[in-house]
């Protein structure tokens, strides 16, 4: 599975060797909003392997949830248990993961004896059935004790924790205004210019739709890239169908060689008609960071990117020394520098 492949990808990105690695802080937590929590607090720390875990304490109906992801979580529901053991003590809690949610991993009730062990200790580790993972305890009280002072501790009982299993995936978002729904075409477009996936506008005669993509323009030999493009979007979404949204595809020079550069920015496409797995980025997105496929002109061979860049965030600045700069809100930003035959990133 392309989410399965993209988890040891982010793992092996994020393990000692990379950059990113280099930069995240483990051990200290934060009270913040994050790409898709609002308030909560969080800490990073690493496995055996080397592998980044978050431990997070939020808000669920619940009350408090003790939330322990990394970038292999289970693909199906399931319940069990996990243990944090703080300065030698330990305190079993039952479990379960949901893989539809945007972080899945497994989620526990932060009860109220473990939420003060977390507040006063000084280390802790976390074991569940797919992992365990350290990491120390600096900044605990203020941010726990900031999401208890909202939600109150975890609750147990029966047809309060674990939730109830969800009976399908969720279903796709029904598409408000922006970019419809992109039916997948039959054949390749033809050449001449630019093919790209275009959505076909409402019956608005009145007023024409603007086309937020690649303006199709004469071909010189890079304008065979969006088509390229267009074409990985459509197999990768198949058979189900493809939203391609304002800033899924960029041009633009990043190599300062005067010939135009292309990216594909997976966390700007979304798949439906397809398991929850593919559904956004097409399974080129994992917990909270997608991938970029960067493919340099001239691309060899043209259908496979120069790079693939994991991120949160992600903007070009074309001529510039750093042309490429991707975020997050956990690891920070990390810079990326044109050396004439790759990319690479400065603080390595």
């Amino acid at each position: 599975m392309r989410l399965i492949r993209l988890a040891g990808l982010l793992a092996l990105c994020l393990g000692a060797g990379s950059a990113a690695a280099q930069t995240i802080r483990t051990g200290i937590w934060w009270f913040a909003d994050t790409e898709f929590r609002d308030r909560a607090t969080w800490a990073l720390g690493r496995d055996e392997r080397g592998w980044v875990w978050t431990a997070t304490v939020d808000c669920a109906p619940y009350g408090a949830t003790l939330d322990l992801t990394t970038f292999s979580s289970p693909t199906d529901y399931a319940t069990g248990s996990v243990t944090v053991v703080v300065d030698g003590q330990s305190f079993p809690l039952p479990a379960f993961t949901d893989p539809y949610v945007a972080e899945p991993g497994w989620s526990a009730p932060l009860t109220p004896q473990v939420a003060e062990a977390l507040m006063s200790g000084n280390r802790a580790t976390f074991v569940t059935p797919t992992g365990r993972f350290s990491l120390g305890l600096n900044g605990s009280r203020d941010g726990i004790s900031r999401v208890l002072a909202e939600c109150g501790p975890g609750r147990l009982g029966a047809g309060v924790f674990p939730p109830p299993k969800p009976e399908t995936a969720p279903p796709p978002p029904a598409p408000s205004g922006g970019i419809p729904l992109i039916p997948m075409p039959e054949a390749p477009a033809a050449t001449g210019a630019i093919p790209l996936i275009v959505p076909k506008p409402a019956e608005t005669p009145d007023k024409p739709v603007p086309i937020p993509l690649i303006t199709a323009k004469p071909a010189p030999p890079a304008d065979a890239m969006p088509d390229i493009l267009s074409a990985t979007i459509r197999d990768s979404c198949a058979p189900g169908t493809a939203e391609v949204k304002d800033g899924a595809l960029y041009r633009g020079d990043l190599t300062g060689d005067g010939q135009p550069d292309h990216v594909l920015n997976w966390g700007r496409v979304t798949c439906h008609g397809v398991g929850p797995a593919v559904t956004r980025g097409a399974g080129y997105c994992g917990a909270a960071m997608c991938s970029a496929d960067v493919y340099v002109w001239p691309a060899l061979p043209p259908d496979r990117p120069t790079i693939s860049i994991l991120h949160a965030g992600i903007s070009f600045f074309p001529g510039e020394t750093v042309s490429i700069r991707t975020s997050s809100s956990r690891i920070g930003p990390v810079d990326w520098v044109w050396t004439g035959t790759e990319f690479t990133n400065p603080s390595r």
